[in-house]
Order: C-alpha cells, then structure tokens, then sequence
C-alpha cells in the first residue's frame, strides 16, 4: 500500500440519466429554485422538526458508550493498524519534533491587509494543527510515552493562540472590527471550530495519559472549548454562517462548522442539559442550509468544495447516528443522497474533476469518505469510486487530515478491499437545478469525447463569471478548460475579486461582446432551452444573453453543444444583437499546444506540458472567423501543479460585424 499524505447517485435523476431518454423543453428552465425574484425555499427542517432538546437529552449517549474509535487503552485494536501504517505516522511525528515551533505574531496576523498575503499566517496555524493530531496518532500507535511532551506543548501553544482562526476571516465575524483579534469577543470560523474538534479528539482519545503529565492539560482544553466555541455558539445568532443574520446564502461553511461544534459538544460538554442544547441548535443550522440546498445535490462551489459541503454534512450526520445509537438517521433522505453522487457526476476521467468556480482540475476525495457515505446512502457508485481511488497508484490512507476523517480512514481502510473498484464513468447526467450536463462518448468508458456545460448565475459562492461555459475533454485528456484559481489572497474575496484575470468571463470558454465581458450578480445567468440524449448524440443549448450587461447589446446568445457519440462534437454560436460596435470575439482555454495551424482548422495537443495526450482536431469558419492565440504565462504553484507554466487563450473573432449569425466549430478526436 502506498500513503500519501494529502489536504483536504447511487440516485437516478427524475429518470433523466437513463440512457435513451429525451428532454425537449419548450420554455426556459431557468434556475429552478434560485431566481434573484423567487421566494426563499420553503423550510423542511428534516432534522430540528423531528428531534427537540427533550428527544436529544434522552437518547445522546456519553462518549464511551457511542465513539467506535478506541482510545489510547484499548490497545488490542491499535494494535490491529498494519505496520506500514504505523512507521509512517511515526516517521511524520518525529519529523515534526526536529522543527521549532513559529510563532504566531501581530505582524504576521495584519501581513494580509498589507501585503494581501495570507498564506503565511495559514501555513503556521496548520503546521501547529497537523503536528498535534500526528502526535496524537503517533502515541496512539506507540503506546510509549515518547509523544505526551510533544502533545502537551501543542495543546499549550494553541490553547495560548489569541485566535485559533485565521486573521482573513475576521472582516466576516468580528463585529468590533478588522485586522487583529479581538479577545474579549469570541469568534467562530472555519478553523477555530477545527481546532476546537481536534482539541475535543485530543480529550477523548489520549485525555487520562495526559493527566500523567499534568491535569490542568484537560482542564485547559475544557476551558478552551468552552469560552472560545461552546458559549459563543449558544450566546450568538448573528454569525453569517448560522443563516439568522442578514446573509442568507449559506455555503460550506455551516457544514464544516456545525460538523466541529458538534464534535466537541459530543466529546466534552458534560452537562447533558447543556449539550442537548448545542445539538439542537446545530440541527436548526444545518436545516437552513439543507433547505437551501438543489435539490439535485449539485454543489455550486464545485467538485473540490464538496468535501468541506456535501462530505461536511456527512460527518454531521454520522456523529448525530453514532451519538444516538442510529435514532437520528437522514440517510435516505433523496437529497442527501443526491448531495453525496455529485462527486460521481464531476469525475471527468483519471485525476479530472470538473472544476468549474474556485476549484482546482486535480480533485481527489478521500476513498474511504466516499465508501462511508455511499455505504450510508446505498450509493454503489460512490463505494466504487473509493475502492478505485484506493487503487490508484499514490493514493492511499489519508491520516494527515481531520480527526474525523483520519480516524474512520484507520479503521475502514481495509474494508475497501473487499469492494468492487469502478471508476465513476457515467455516460450522461444533467442537474436541472445547477443547470449542469455531462456527456461522454459511451458509458463506462474514457475513451472518446466528453463535454460539460453548466449555467446558472453569477453569483454562486466561490463565483466566476462563467455562465454558460463549458470544458472538453478527449479519451480523458483536458482539450478545452477552466483555469480554476489561483491562490487565495486579500483580493480574491474583496470588491477588486474580479479584476483577477481568472473570474472573468474572458479567460473562460465564452464570447466577449461588443467589448464586454459577463458581470457577476444573480441577474447575470444563462438559461437552458434545450436537453435531450440518446443513444446517438447528447444535446444542451443554453441563451447566454442574461450573463452580460446591457451595454453589450445582446437579443441572444444560444449556445449548443451536440455530442455525436463516437464522431464529433459541435459548438454552435447562434445570436442577435441590436448593435455591433467591435467585432465578436470567441474565447477557448486550452493548456496543450497549438499545431498544424492552417485556414479553416488547427490541431491541439490534449493533456499538460508533464502529462501530454493525444490531438484533437479543431474546424471552423475561415471565411467568418479569424484565429488569434496568444499564451498566458501562470504565476502560482496552485495553477502550475496542474496545467504547467502557461496556458493558451484561442480568441476566434468574428469580423464581419453582422446582427444576427450562426457559426459552428467541432471538435474531432485524431
């Protein structure tokens, strides 16, 4: 078995993904359920509704009564982790103990307003997270002693921290203002609630071996716990993320929040009135985002935020099942489910994912997460998709993560063996409600062309102003892209985030028009006509004219992408404007190079500079259109690691200056 240390439908579709069905819409779908004039989605409560604080108190058990993983005394079962396993949590453990400790100071906590760099203050708050959780492992697989020192000094240098979030998020959270925090006004984010969970984890698993070292280690945490997470949590209501405040669009953070509240209400709170408490409010919080939620389980954040959303959610519920002895159990619920497929229909092939909005090409969940949550939804693709991904060579156990990843990881590892491995290759599926198709060449199968077009609107969480664009892949090689996005600084989430070049609408497959560009906002939005599929071609037409602004002087823009299965496929521009001022212009991402480039037709060399695949063959109008390739040279690791150091932008501008066109381009595998 080979490890990597890595980051962080069993559903059939209203019949619409079974093969040789037919969708032919005579309206607009829109976007069901988000029109910037409809309603807020009518509340279903699936859980606050069903289980009070009463219920809760009476059937929450204590934690060594409910938690399946074993603490440091039940040695019989560490014991059983193979020793490859072990060696490597070793071997990362005393890593870790040959390096200082950083410190977390003033300066490096106000470097991201003044620089916009925020990966500094990041890189050392993990580096302290991840050191704590392998020192837990490591003593929970050696049993020696040899790492209570080093748990102890991370629990003591994290419990020091004055925020155990980080700075960025604070403009978000802290009502007394920007820049550093504020201790004497306790916040909740994203890494905060982490840390408390894995302080909550520390407590429980290994809490009686430090009271060795000194009692006042598992009193600190208790404190911690409480005065940072717990108390806050049921004294506030106005944190974005709880959905009560003037913000409604949740996103993954509640998820991935409420899953760490509720680990450590489970794991420390010991009053059971108290923690009844807490729970219940969790189930409130993590209704408003299920109820806001598509109803088709597209994840509008895209494939890679699925683990922090769709995943998150997950680990909410499990905890919820284990702590109850299965009484609240969701599981079967057709938008869970649909929540938990939706890895399944973004695999596009290999490592590919689809990565529309701030995601990366290269997405890989964890092959047990998705073995758990199929097992949990009967979702036999997903429980494949982890035994495949398992199989893969550099994939492996993923113990580096949160302890409620790594922990199942350990113990359900091996369970992957005896699954079938299938990779998730399904031949068509669209998603109404993300307003999502995917189309390949055959079921089951990468080889041959493959397309992916999504609307929707431009305002999604993590939003690029892509509305209506599409990618092409060829045997499961990349040909047309989506850049993804490079790493996160002040202005990725600030008022300048579309002056990056990689949320414009320009640097993504789609027309420019009379100059202008898509602009973001939920009135901006793409509005599918047509789908149908069949045995001999897949078919999705969209009007794009929505997504750009008045001033481009758009009637129309219906875009088609036709798949003939086993042939071609064909994008065709149809469009009426009331005006031309400058030519039309057609823009295709690709990272392959350009060959063969002659009248009417170019070659593209599909894959990366490092993983290059075959060629695709490009046709189009020379009598309409005029070819103009210029490179994009990429600045970041984040967007180097997966496409190299450049990109190409096609530009094919339509000169002729005309109203109303209609222009085609295909696309042929050589």
């Amino acid at each position: 078995m080979r490890l990597k240390y890595s980051g962080f439908f069993f559903f059939i579709l209203f019949g619409i993904c079974l093969a040789d069905s037919k969708i032919d819409y005579t309206k607009p779908i829109g976007v069901a359920g988000h029109d910037p004039e409809a309603k807020e989605p009518k509340a279903i409560n699936r859980l606050s509704s069903r289980y009070n604080e009463t219920w809760l108190r009476e059937h929450i058990q204590e934690p060594a009564k409910w938690v399946s993983y074993p603490t440091l005394k039940k040695r019989s079962e560490w014991n059983r982790i193979d020793d490859e396993t072990k060696k490597a949590i070793l071997a990362e453990a005393n890593e870790y103990k040959t390096k200082p400790w950083l410190p977390l100071t003033a300066s490096i906590s106000l470097e991201y307003l003044r620089t916009g760099n925020r990966a500094h203050y990041s890189s050392i708050a993990s580096d302290r997270q991840n050191r704590l959780q392998t020192y837990v492992l490591a003593e929970l697989v050696d049993n020696k002693g040899n790492y209570l020192d080093s748990i102890s000094d991370a629990v003591w240098m994290i419990s020091e921290e004055s925020f155990w979030g980080i700075p960025v998020h604070l403009s978000q959270i802290q009502r007394s203002g920007n820049g550093l925090p504020n201790v004497e006004e306790p916040t909740i984010e994203l890494f905060s609630a982490e840390r408390s969970a894995a302080l909550s984890w520390t407590y429980y698993l290994i809490g009686d071996r430090l009271d060795h070292v000194s009692p006042f280690l598992r009193q600190r945490i208790e404190y911690e716990v409480n005065r940072r997470i717990l108390t806050p949590f049921l004294a506030r209501n106005d944190f974005w993320w709880m959905g009560r405040a003037e913000r409604k669009d949740l996103n993954n953070w509640t998820p991935w929040i409420i899953s760490n509240v509720i680990t450590s209400a489970l794991l420390v709170e010991k009053d059971t009135n108290r923690r009844a408490e807490i729970i219940y409010k969790c189930l409130q919080i993590l209704d408003r985002y299920l109820d806001g939620c598509l109803p088709d389980g597209g994840c509008d954040e895209g494939a890679s935020y699925w683990n922090e959303a769709a995943a998150a959610t997950f680990d909410c519920l499990s905890l919820l099942e284990s702590a109850t002895s299965g009484g609240i159990n969701i599981f079967n619920d057709p938008l869970i489910r649909n929540m938990g497929h939706f890895i399944c229909t973004s695999h596009v092939s290999g490592p590919w994912a689809l990565n529309f909005s701030d995601c990366s090409a290269l997405t890989k969940p964890s092959p047990v997460l998705l073995y758990r949550y199929g097992m949990k939804t009967n979702d036999e693709s997903m429980q494949g998709y982890g035994a495949w991904l398992a199989g893969q060579e550099g994939e492996g156990m993923n113990f580096r993560s949160s302890f409620n990843r790594s922990l199942p990881a350990l113990f359900s590892y091996d369970k992957l063996k005896t699954i079938s491995s299938k990779e998730p290759l399904e031949r068509d599926c669209y998603l109404p409600d993300l307003q999502l198709c995917t189309a390949r060449d055959q079921d089951g199968s990468s080889r041959g062309l493959y397309f992916a077009m999504r609307g929707y609107f431009n305002a999604k969480s993590h939003n690029h102003n892509d509305a209506g664009s599409f990618m092409v892949y060829a045997s499961g090689c990349p040909v047309f892209i989506d850049p993804g996005v490079e790493g996160y600084t002040a202005k990725t989430f600030s008022s300048e985030r579309y002056t990056i070049w990689t949320m414009q609408s320009a640097y993504h497959n789609l027309p420019t028009i009379n100059g202008y560009m898509q602009e973001h906002g939920r009135q901006y939005a793409a509005q599918v006509l047509r789908y149908e599929q069949n045995d001999k071609h897949a078919l999705i037409q969209m009007d794009l004219a929505k997504a750009y602004p008045r001033d481009a002087q758009v009637i129309s823009w219906n875009r088609t992408l036709e798949l003939i299965r086993k042939d071609r496929l064909i994008i065709t521009e149809n469009y009426q404007l009331s005006k031309v001022n400058v030519p039309v212009v057609l823009n295709l991402m690709t990272a392959g190079e350009i060959e063969s480039l002659v009248p009417g037709s170019f070659v593209i060399k599909t894959g990366t500079e490092k993983n290059p695949g075959g060629k695709v063959m490009i046709n189009y109008d020379s009598k309409r259109l005029r070819v103009r390739i210029e490179e994009v040279s990429l600045q970041t690791s984040d967007l180097k690691s997966v496409w190299g150091n450049k990109l190409r932008r096609i530009q094919l501008i339509d000169e002729h200056n005309s109203l109303s066109e209609s222009y085609s381009i295909e696309v042929r595998e050589m």
